[in-house]
């Protein structure tokens, strides 16, 4: 109404929000070490490396339970799935 965002209601329980707090912090960690250890002269963008890494997601074993008990909720087609039947290593 005055120009400020408005937000969807939050559905995901305390556990799940906890979940993803935790995922995007060891991102976070994991990109401030990557960039800790690349000289500044290596910055730059490599879309096949990008790919790369992209691809290794299905090469992960994942075993967090708070993470493997989460759900992606699709709030456009109004539907809620398992986060088990969207990655492949499970």
């Amino acid at each position: 109404e005055d120009g400020d965002p408005i937000y969807y209601e939050e559905t995901r329980n305390d556990n799940a929000v906890k979940c993803m707090h935790k995922i995007q912090s060891g991102i976070e960690d994991y990109f401030d070490d990557y960039i800790s250890l690349l000289p500044e002269s290596k910055w730059q963008v490599d879309k096949k490396a990008d790919e790369f890494f992209l691809s290794l997601i299905n090469h992960v074993k994942i075993s967090d339970e708070d993470f493997l008990s989460s759900v992606v909720e699709d709030p456009f087609f109004g539907r809620m799935t398992d986060i088990k039947d969207v990655i492949d290593n499970v």
